[in-house]
């Protein structure tokens, strides 16, 4: 559940403080990810996709060091786990608290504002803003969200999701694909297979 909430409201963060969905098309998004953890002497790297439309629909996918995937359709979230050569649903008891967070982001997937219902904002330096979870299911997993800006914009140079422990994952962007695409596939959640965001990020 704790991987469910951090992820999912990871790329809900994303989302809100991206310039993302090309204002009413379509953004597929790599991410080049590394994890601190306090026991390890060194942080675990990975790679990671998000998939976006201006209708406030999100797939956030893992791609290393192992597969999994997140979909928020609109209304619902749905997590699944790639196994054996085969995509399988995973529990993820909160989801209708997550469901409500990336909700509540629709405006600014947009680009509009965050919405202050479901988090606390506030500037913390220069273009650093700090946000932190309102609902206690998701701060029981997830302390806060840094996003920093590039200077004078909204394109976003780090992302860090603060756990209550201490660790922290830190998310650069490393590729994106913005435009009027259809990239409907990737919220299907009856079928998360029929989405490959390689397809989209290789154009580029």
């Amino acid at each position: 559940m704790r991987r469910a909430l951090a992820y999912l409201l990871l790329s809900a963060a994303c989302i809100a403080c991206a310039p993302a969905c090309a204002r009413g098309g379509s953004s597929v998004i790599l991410f080049e990810t590394k994890k601190y953890v306090s026991f390890f002497d060194a942080p675990v790297a990975g790679k990671s996709a998000l998939a976006s439309d201006s209708e406030g629909r999100v797939r956030w996918q893992t791609l290393e060091p192992y597969v999994s995937a997140m979909i928020f359709d609109g209304s619902e979230a749905a997590a699944f786990e790639f196994e054996g050569g085969k995509w399988r649903r995973a529990g993820m008891p909160a989801s209708r608290a997550v469901a409500e967070v990336m909700a509540g982001l629709k405006g600014a997937v947009s680009g509009g504002e965050i919405s202050e219902k479901f988090f606390s904002v506030s500037k913390t330096s220069g273009d650093s803003y700090t946000l932190v979870p309102k609902n206690p299911a998701i701060a029981r997993a997830v302390k806060s969200i840094t996003v920093k800006f590039a200077a004078g914009s909204r394109e976003p140079e780090l992302v860090a999701i603060f756990d209550p422990s201490g660790d922290r994952t830190e998310m650069r962007v490393a590729k994106r694909a913005d435009g009027d695409f259809d990239i409907s596939a990737a919220f299907d959640a009856s079928d998360p297979s029929a989405f490959d965001p390689k397809t989209f990020l290789e154009k580029k």
